[in-house]
């Protein structure tokens, strides 16, 4: 069995399994996925550009850790680099 719970926005906070560990997650006020917490306990965290691109993330013991750049759209392909 699965359930679900939802914070007083609508978001999804909580994710309970058949084992009755849960899986966390937390918000910003632009209701984007802020941070979460893992089954294990471990913490993990976002935060966001005013672009709402994710620019850094950081995990429990230093696992998922990194930053990201996030180039203009190249003039003529409109591509984007993100570092």
């Amino acid at each position: 069995m699965v359930r679900f719970g939802y914070d007083p926005r609508g978001n999804l906070a909580e994710v309970t399994g058949s084992t009755g560990d849960a899986l966390r997650f937390g918000y910003d006020e632009a209701a984007r996925i802020a941070s979460w917490t893992d089954t294990n306990d471990s913490h993990y965290a976002y935060v966001y550009d005013e672009q709402d691109r994710c620019v850094w993330q950081s995990g429990a013991e230093g696992h998922m850790h990194a930053a990201f750049d996030h180039s203009p759209p190249d003039p003529a392909t409109g591509d984007r680099v993100t570092r």
